[in-house]
């Protein structure tokens, strides 16, 4: 396995699919529970894995969670970025911008952290003579003496030969102190002109005076190793292309976090980080970095660059970017070989920070490592993360004050529920925290680096606008080292800032509280308060530790103390000699474990040795304190040689710091529960006053003064004893004021609850509607005008009167689907109907009933009926009586093709002034009343001008019935003619449907009639000689008209049919002989009827312009529109809808509480405030909108709630302007949708999964995919009955409502013609007993059907109980279905059944069986009616009686295309197991290529050493 991985061939294999695969499932879009237990799962296989300490463990680790990392990020990017206003835009634009900034700094650490190298020493060649020579450069400017002067006597102390190394003090400060202390160290001191470039100009002016071939540099207060020089130059010796060595910068006194914090001597330093872990990993990518001090350079290398960077305040860094570009090498040595102070205090610490960041921030404007020649692609990514590493105070603000947003401001930065955020965030927080833990080991502990930034993030902002807009701005700084603090106090400088942030924020989380208890808040809103407020109290928790730094601790020692385990040798001035062990040693003393022998005398100088390799160090010692065992050595060197002593025995020693490393490793709980002590620290008490050690030997000096003085009798002394003896005591009990912040005052006050006003509706009284059936009917009040009429006996006895036709129609048949409510501000209702033009309305009558506000006054209140504008009657109100019944009879007169039938409500419950807001204002028609009336039929007109007339007339909204006559065998072309015509039919019939019973000899009324050859007996039907349409008298009604196709044949009658059903409109006369149109050829999914899916559609396009407008203040705008339903967007990505509107001014009504509901198909969209009608957000305005003119407003229509016939609903809720009283409201304003709103199904793809019944009801797919159905076969029984045709015929009609146009290429087979049908979708259409055996056909179907008896499919095979056992079986459907299909007796029962065709992989067979003939008139009406359409679904529906039961029984297929790169996210939806599974083969794909091409670096990297790691 290794081999294999270790071939490139197979390793780019490995690394391609690994890639592939991960970035799929980072697209799959998954439920919230799915991702949950997706996050779930990962957390329990890094559990697991974690337990291996393998270096393929840690990177399949580090990929799994840059797996989920992008699982997330790809789902904020797309799912959450829906803003409403323009704060929204602003604060969610940053956050997600800092959550991309978070990643991408994760994907840099990771790669730089991939392989830490852990380069050991080389040896020097062995004879001294062919040793390099060596500058060491210690540049100084402003700092002590005392700290300088041990670093100059370690460099000068350094184990390498005298003649090839040379100690420089360069003094930027110019001090003769330093001149003189130089010359009696025997170093040399160098001085310039001038202070140019500060420490680049100072190295830059040493070079020019020094000629040794490498340049060592440390700063003043770093004191190297005897052994730092043999350590280090023997790489630079060994690789003549390297530049320089690198070591860690090891402090030796702890930072301001180790010092205060209450846990912060149990974590590592801050900078173990990075000299532990980023420099070992840089060396890998030949990318470490100089930092300034503790390396060996190579001047040639220097020299070819023109020295020391002077453009940047990060001299060092930049250097070393320059020294790459020009292909010079680096190399890193992990070991620490000198050590330095840490800055002692916080606000020292945030200064030099400030400008490490300035100077990187300036080397990435002004030379930005991915820009440029000379360095490779490891060498870039390593710089910018250390550059782009100092960015990080903009986004740690967001991070913790985001939550504020949603607390304080009310704004949603996130567009999801709570759970997905937790679902998605969580599992990407805890892999980046775990995986991070299992890098950094010891180096840093979790969630420390959280503190860290914090400090610094507020002062970072400031300068890292500044140094990106101006670049050069800022100047090098030095950093003071060293110094004491005698007493601890609260550094305000350094915390401030985020003192303000944690009083916002826990503002805030008192606001979140508050709410959650006091308000009245959605399951929602209670979610997202709760979410935010526990965001919150982690940012608070973070910041109260960032401040718990400030709280500077007492620091009495001027030197500070290292751990040691050493052997001593005490000399003692009487000549004995005792052996012991120092424990710890610093500059000016040492505790030694020495046993006290017996009469020793107090404070005796005393000579400690310390044996070193390099030989004894001697320091002259005075001990403080001597108990049994315990010695407490203060240091007194008398020469220089003493102090090079005292430092050799503290810093020289080889062996000094090797103990960097010894702190516990990383657990991450154990660490969260240091930061929470810390926070403790914050509030402990102060720490009391102490004296310095000074204080204490003065203090001490004085009391034994005095004793001495009492002892000898020297009273007149004593008054000046006391003094100094009372003035030590107060010292000593001296306290710290101890720090106190006020808290501040602050009101909360709650959200003002929502009033009546601002309610969605108009508050009503409760009114309970009596049924009008069930009540007993008052006294009928007579209707202004008209005489109530009781119907006379005689009538119904009458005989009828030829053409007279009497119907009546309830409001609800006419459209009114719901009661017609009428209310103060919206007191107009009505329904459309109309008249056929071959009819003449000679008599009606209006039933009504209903009820009204019983609140009403009957000599101001009524409702008023008018017809077409024409008054038909009034409707008084009965006081005391609510409810009413009544007729009044409508002038005939009245009537035209196009009527509107309307209410009108005028009410008053005073005199005075009413407000139409009240709700004592109302009136309800119920939808149960009807009109009645009588017709008188015309004579009929033959003209195939006025053509669809009579057939059919636009005015008439019943269902459209039209008889057909054929013959009673006919053959395939004429009933595909017949099925032409009939889709033309249907689609001028629309949302009527239609239904065309069938028959061999005329009925009475119209007809269509098909006749092939001159065999007719017809009379009236002249000769046929081709193909051709007529119009003839019925035999068997004279008002009735026959509408014959003809022709010679079958194809002359599908000529004619053709004819027809596309040029109508040029016919004339009552016979035409058509010529054979040339149709050309449909293309996909380009049926007239649909939208187009290619471009925008404006709604002006789709509907007639006056449809999209509407008076009264409740006004519902309509568009109905159809589209294909396979329509697939990538992640379920919704179709913009681009609305503008217009609405009536402010002055007219009150646009605060007015707005406009957007729905879709009954399911609400969106809803958009009135007072935006003119005016959006303004960057809104930027988006472009194809084919319109704005300002729009854009809402998404989810691509699920999309169907094959859909209806966009625009509702209008709007309010007058409260004018005061008694002045009177603008009634019936006009409100519209603007017709150059667009929608667009642009970004859909044509992809199902099929079978899909849902599909079939709705749109008639996959068939009409091809409007004219060019690739459709329809299998009919050898010898149809008359109802199995009228099935087929009522098909094809709804093909052409499907499609809008005419079935012109369909194709009519029967079953023994199924050879020829291989290529085509097909649909089945008989009886059971008459379609006989369709074995092949209905192979992949679940049911079969073999010599007239139908069989349910059961997949009892054990293939399929295991198939079942995994989830992919179908078997508990196929039982349930089994079940219901015994029971289902009904002779009206019928079955709709789909699957894959046999012959073709995307073809597509939906066969419509029946026990009998009426039972196919069972699917087709199920098919129509409006409640039972969208039960059918699945592959398998059982229609029985008024109920249809549906299932899904085998698996399923798709049909379309889709991309390659949308597969992944199609196949992987809703299984949360397979993307675990996925997941770790591409981990683990990725993990060994990436392993094996790793190793192979590493071990170029050290070929010179032969290590092949």
């Amino acid at each position: 396995m290794s081999d294999l991985f270790n071939n490139r061939i197979s390793g780019i294999i490995c690394l391609v699919v690994g890639v592939a695969m991960l970035a799929s499932i980072a697209t799959v879009p998954l439920t919230v529970g799915q991702q949950a237990a997706v996050g779930l799962s990962t957390a329990v296989l890094f559990l697991i894995a974690n337990r291996f300490s393998d270096r393929r463990v840690t990177l399949f680790l580090s990929i799994l969670s840059l797996a989920m990392s992008a699982r997330y990020i790809y789902w904020r990017a797309t799912e959450t970025l829906t803003f409403q206003t323009t704060l929204q835009l602003l604060l969610g634009s940053l956050l997600v911008m800092a959550e991309f900034y978070a990643v991408v700094v994760l994907v840099l650490g990771y790669i730089q952290t991939a392989w830490p190298l852990s380069r050991k020493p080389v040896p020097l060649p062995p004879e001294p003579d062919e040793w390099p020579t060596v500058d060491v450069y210690i540049p100084t400017y402003n700092e002590s003496m005392d700290v300088v002067r041990a670093t100059v006597l370690a460099c000068a102390a350094l184990d390498y030969p005298a003649d090839k190394f040379r100690v420089y003090i360069l003094d930027d400060g110019k001090r003769e102190e330093f001149r003189r202390f130089a010359a009696e160290a025997g170093v040399g001191y160098l001085i310039r002109p001038n202070n140019h470039h500060a420490k680049a100009g100072n190295l830059n002016h040493a070079m020019t005076v020094t000629k040794g071939e490498f340049i060592t540099i440390f700063d003043c207060d770093h004191i190297p190793v005897r052994a730092f020089l043999q350590l280090t130059v023997g790489w630079l010796v060994k690789e003549k292309n390297l530049a320089m060595v690198q070591t860690p910068h090891h402090f030796y006194s702890p930072d301001p976090f180790q010092r205060n914090l209450a846990a912060g001597q149990r974590v590592p330093p801050e900078g173990n980080l990075f000299y532990g872990l980023l420099q070992d990993g840089n060396d890998y990518w030949d990318a470490t970095f100089f930092c300034g001090s503790c390396a060996v350079i190579r001047r040639e290398a220097l020299a070819s660059i023109g020295g020391f960077a002077t453009e940047t305040v990060t001299e060092d860094a930049h250097t070393m970017l320059k020294l790459h570009r020009r292909g010079w090498n680096s190399g890193y040595l992990k070991i620490p070989l000198a050590a330095g102070l840490a800055t002692e205090r916080l606000i020292l610490h945030i200064g030099q920070r400030i400008r490490w960041a300035r100077g990187m921030m300036q080397i990435f404007r002004l030379d930005n490592p991915l820009m440029g020649p000379g360095l490779q692609l490891g060498q870039r990514l390593c710089y910018m993360n250390a550059m782009v590493h100092f960015f990080f105070g903009i986004p740690r603000l967001i991070f913790l004050i985001s939550p504020l947003a949603y607390l304080l401001l009310f704004q949603n930065m996130i567009a999801a529920s709570p759970f997905a955020i937790a679902a998605y965030a969580i599992p990407h927080i805890f892999h980046s925290v775990a995986t991070a833990s299992r890098h950094q080991r010891n180096w840093r502990h979790s969630f420390w680096s959280e503190i860290y930034e914090t400090v610094l993030a507020l002062f970072l902002v400031r300068v890292t606008i500044v140094t990106m807009l101006s670049p050069r701005r800022g100047k090098f700084n030095v950093t003071e080292k060293g110094g004491t603090l005698n007493q601890g106090f609260f550094d305000l400088r350094a915390v401030y800032p985020n003192i303000i942030c944690a009083v916002v924020v826990f503002l805030g989380i008192l606001r979140g509280v508050y709410s959650m208890i006091f308000w009245q808040t959605t399951t929602l809103e209670f979610q997202a308060l709760l979410l935010n407020t526990i965001w919150a109290t982690i940012s608070l928790l973070i910041l109260l530790a960032a401040l718990a730094v400030g709280r500077e601790r007492q620091q009495l020692r001027a030197r500070a103390r290292v751990r040691v385990d050493l052997p001593a040798i005490v000399h003692l001035g009487d000549g004995r000699v005792f052996t012991g062990t120092v424990q710890n040693l610093s500059q000016s003393g040492a505790r030694t474990l020495v046993t006290r022998p017996e009469e020793m005398p107090e404070d005796q100088e005393v000579l400690l040795e310390i044996p070193l390799p390099s030989g004894s160090a001697l320091i002259p010692s005075r001990y403080l304190r001597w108990n049994e065992k315990e010695m407490l050595l203060n240091f007194e060197p008398k020469t220089l040689a003493d102090e090079a002593a005292i430092i050799q025995s503290v810093f020289g020693r080889a062996d000094a710091w090797v103990d960097w490393t010894d702190f516990p490793k990383d657990q991450p709980l154990v660490s969260l529960w240091h930061v929470l002590q810390s926070i403790g620290g914050l509030f402990r008490r102060p720490d009391p006053v102490r004296a310095t050690p000074q204080e204490k030997a003065q203090i001490e000096a004085t009391i034994r003064s005095g004793l001495a003085r009492s002892n000898m009798g020297m009273e007149q002394g004593s008054s000046t004893a006391k003094s100094a003896t009372i003035a030590g005591a107060i010292l000593l009990l001296l306290a710290l004021t101890p720090f106190a912040a006020q808290a501040q005052s602050t009101i909360i006050r709650p959200l003002p609850t929502t009033s009546a006003a601002g309610n969605a509706g108009v508050p009503l009284p409760n009114i309970v509607v009596p049924n009008p059936a069930a009540t007993t009917a008052p006294t009928q009040p007579s209707a202004t005008g008209v005489i109530p009429q009781a119907p006379a006996a005689s009538n119904a006895a009458a005989p009828p009167i030829a053409g007279v036709e009497t119907e009546t129609f309830s409001l609800k048949q006419l459209g009114a689907n719901g009661q017609l409510a009428l209310r103060g501000t919206s007191s107009l209702q009505g329904v459309q109907f109309g008249v056929r033009s071959d009819e003449v309305v000679i008599n009606a009558t209006l039933n009504l009933s209903g009820a009204m506000s019983p609140a009403l006054l009957a000599n101001l209140s009524n409702i008023t009926v008018t017809l077409n504008d024409q008054y038909v009657g009034t409707i008084p109100v009965v006081q005391h009586q609510s409810n009413f019944t009544l007729s009044m009879p409508v002038n005939p007169v009245f009537f035209q093709g196009a009527n509107s039938l309307n209410f009108r409500l005028t009410g008053a419950y005073t005199t005075q002034c009413n407000d139409l807001l009240s709700g004592l204002i109302w009136g309800t028609i119920y939808n149960n009343s009807t009109i009645t009336l009588t017709v008188q039929h015309l004579p009929p007109q033959r003209d195939l001008a006025q053509l669809p007339l009579p057939f059919f007339d636009q005015h008439d909204n019943r269902m459209l019935m039209l008889p057909f006559v054929l013959p009673a065998q006919a053959d395939d072309d004429t009933l595909k003619a017949a099925g032409i015509v009939a889709s033309w039919f249907g689609q001028l019939a629309d949302f009527r449907s239609a239904s065309f019973p069938v028959s061999t000899t005329p009925p009475s009324g119209n007809a269509v009639m098909v006749v092939v050859g001159n065999n007719s007996s017809l009379p009236g039907l002249p000769t046929i000689t081709g193909p051709s349409v007529s119009l003839i008298p019925n035999p068997s009604d004279p008002l009735g008209t026959l509408l014959v196709i003809a022709g010679r044949d079958g194809t002359e009658a599908v000529q004619a049919a053709t004819s027809l059903a596309l040029g109508y409109r040029t016919m004339g006369g009552v016979a035409v002989q058509v010529t054979p149109p040339d149709v050309p050829a449909r293309i996909p999914y380009d049926a007239p009827a649909w939208i187009p899916t290619n471009k925008p559609v404006r709604l002006g396009q789709i509907t007639d312009m006056h449809n999209l407008n509407g008076t009264g203040y409740d006004t519902l705008v309509q568009v109905s529109f159809r589209v294909p339903p396979d329509l697939y967007t990538w992640r379920d990505r919704g179709f913009p809808l681009n609305v503008a509107f217009r609405a009536p001014p402010a002055p007219i009504e009150n646009l605060a509480v007015s707005r406009l509901d957007i729905g879709v198909n009954g399911l609400y969209l969106q809803s958009i405030p009135l007072a935006k009608a003119e005016t959006g957000a303004w960057w809104r305005d930027w988006l472009p909108v194809i084919g319109a003119t704005g300002p729009f407003h854009t809402t998404y229509i989810p691509p699920y709630d999309v169907f094959g016939a859909n209806a966009l609903q625009f509702f209008f809720d709007t309010r007058p302007l409260n004018r005061g009283a008694c002045v009177a409201a603008p009634s019936d304003p006009t409100l519209g949708i603007d017709p150059n709103s667009t929608i667009s199904l642009g970004r859909a793809y044509h992809f199902a999964e099929m079978p899909n019944l849902a599909f079939f009801v709705s749109a008639g797919f996959p068939f009409t995919r091809m409007a004219d159905l060019s690739n459709t076969a329809v299998v009919l029984p050898d010898t149809p009955s008359t109802g199995e045709v009228s099935a087929y015929l009522r098909l094809m009609g709804r093909f052409g409502y499907w499609t809008g146009y005419p079935v012109l290429r369909v194709t009519v087979a029967r079953p023994e013609e199924e050879a020829s049908l291989h290529d085509d979708d097909l649909v089945v259409v008989g009886t059971i007993a008459h379609l006989g055996s369709l074995t092949d056909i209905m192979q992949n179907m679940p049911v079969s059907l073999d010599s007239g008896q139908m069989t349910l499919k059961l997949n009892d095979t054990p293939l399929g109980t295991i198939y079942q056992l995994v989830g992919g079986g179908h078997r508990a459907d196929q039982q349930r279905a089994a079940a219901t299909l015994a029971s289902a007796t009904n002779q009206d029962t019928a079955i709709v059944v789909s699957g894959r065709s046999p012959w073709a992989k995307q073809r597509t067979v939906v066969a419509l069986l029946a026990g009998t003939p009426q039972a196919l008139d069972t699917i087709m009406n199920g098919f129509t009616d409006p409640t039972l359409n969208p039960l059918i679904q699945g592959d398998f529906s059982i229609l029985s009686g008024n109920q249809v039961t549906s299932y899904r029984l085998q698996s399923t297929y798709t049909v379309g295309w889709i991309p390659f790169w949308i597969w992944p996210s199609y196949l992987l939806r809703n299984q949360p197991l397979m993307i675990v599974i996925v997941m770790i083969i591409g981990c683990v794909l990725l993990t060994l290529a990436l392993h094996a091409t790793l190793r192979r670096r590493a071990a170029k990297r050290l070929k010179a050493m032969g290590d092949q790691q």
